[in-house]
């Protein structure tokens, strides 16, 4: 089992509003409610891996502001180390979500002090990094961190690539295992979002990445796909959805913890289809993030199909 998790990536306030349905581009709607929650891809993850059992290590920036020190403080609460959480000049970073009454949501990001999240600071806490026995990065930071992050680790690096953009090659290299919905894996590999599991294996053999893609597929659950075969694939159970946000950051740290713990492909998928499916019953981001019996309550009504073997 893996003594520490390194995440490296974002912090920031969300701005929650709440509609009965989403709005159109150049429509105004009322919202139902107004709230405010802790969020960003990198502290959410860390959240879940804490909630978890895992230990966790943190690198990232907030702004020396309100909100900087209120984040700071819940990622303390939770057990995660702060050593390399550090404040800028830039205000802490923020997310305005827009949530409808199905629980689908619309994200705009203002980077703040995530975009202070440079190759610097990656070398700055370089031993962080390099002594965690896995690594977990997103990309609501800029990429030279991630490619910094992926180099600088020498245990096992997971990537997670949303917000969705393109890479170089170089990165994908320093990854062992890639972690994106069906829209980043379009980005990725420069298609149209894939719909089925023939597009979406097109598209992870057009990126030429040799480890296991886990694909989201949302409400859909997720497929693994290795060498041109889909190894796996898990459907959720049945829940009560209110709130999609950070469900695919639950997703990401469930199958971080599996995976690291020792657990085979499948196995970890279905964990991870259960973390992911927890956080949508539960408002918000971070307050969703699961903790371990929660997430193995839900693993056993998850449904896997294994449909090859793969030998790491």
């Amino acid at each position: 089992m893996a003594n520490r998790v390194a995440v490296v990536g974002s912090v920031n306030s969300d701005l929650v509003l709440r509609c009965s349905r989403l709005p159109q581009v150049g429509e105004s709607i009322a919202a139902s409610g107004t709230e405010t929650h802790n969020g960003g891809k990198g502290a959410n993850q860390a959240v879940a891996l804490a909630r978890l059992g895992v230990e966790v290590s943190f690198v990232g920036r907030v702004g020396d502001d309100a909100d900087g020190l209120r984040l700071t403080d819940a990622l303390k609460a939770e057990g995660v180390e702060l050593t390399g959480l550090h404040t800028s000049a830039s205000p802490t970073g923020m997310a305005v979500i827009l949530v409808d009454e199905a629980g689908d949501n619309m994200i705009i990001v203002n980077q703040g002090a995530n975009a202070h999240v440079t190759e610097d600071v990656i070398a700055e806490h370089h031993d962080v990094i390099a002594g965690a026995d896995a690594v977990l990065v997103q990309m609501e930071i800029s990429p030279s961190a991630v490619r910094a992050a992926c180099e600088a680790a020498n245990g096992m690096t997971f990537l997670n690539p949303a917000p969705a953009q393109r890479l170089e090659a170089s990165v994908l290299k320093s990854v062992d295992y890639l972690l994106p919905n069906q829209t980043e894996l379009g980005t990725l590999a420069g298609v149209p979002t894939p719909s089925n599991e023939t597009e979406i294996i097109a598209a992870v053999q057009r990126l030429g990445f040799a480890g296991p893609v886990v694909v989201t597929l949302g409400g859909d659950g997720a497929v693994a796909v290795v060498d041109g075969v889909v190894m796996a694939r898990a459907r959720p159970p049945d829940v009560d959805v209110v709130d999609t946000v950070g469900a695919g950051d639950a997703f990401c740290a469930g199958f971080v913890a599996a995976v690291t713990a020792g657990a085979a492909l499948d196995a970890s998928i279905r964990f991870a289809v259960a973390c992911g499916s927890h956080a949508t019953t539960i408002r918000g981001a971070q307050p969703s993030m699961p903790r371990r019996s929660e997430a193995e309550a839900l693993a056993a009504s998850v449904a896997v199909d294994t449909v090859a073997t793969w030998n790491e």
